[in-house]
C-alpha cells in the first residue's frame, strides 16, 4: 500500500515515481516481493520536501548518491527511492 501512496503523493507533486528492480521480477514472476525500489524524477532535496510535507520517516545516508530511504508502516526496514541517473562506462 505505501508505494501506491508514494506514487500518488509524488503525482500530486508534479514528480514521477516508478517501481524498479527486484520487485519488478517478482511480479512478474508470480513471487511475493522481498522489498521494494523506487525510481523518481526528483531531486534528492526535492524527495525529502515530498516526505517531510507528508511526516514520512527517512534516511538521507545515500543522499549524495542520489538515494533516500523512506520507512512506513507496511515497510519498516525502508524502500530506497532513487533519482534517475544515467551511467557512462569508462572507454579504455
Amino acid at each position: 500500500q505505501s508505494v501506491k501512496d508514494l506514487n500518488e503523493i509524488f503525482k500530486k507533486s508534479g514528480k514521477k515515481l516508478y517501481l524498479v528492480g527486484g520487485s519488478v521480477r517478482d511480479f512478474l514472476t508470480g513471487d511475493k516481493p522481498k522489498d521494494f525500489d523506487l525510481a523518481t524524477d526528483a531531486l534528492p532535496d526535492e524527495v525529502i520536501k515530498i516526505l517531510q510535507s507528508y511526516n514520512y520517516d527517512f534516511n538521507l545516508q545515500g543522499k549524495s548518491f542520489g538515494v533516500v530511504v523512506v520507512y512506513t508502516d507496511d515497510e519498516p526496514m525502508g524502500m530506497d527511492i532513487a533519482t534517475f541517473r544515467v551511467e557512462i562506462p569508462k572507454l579504455y
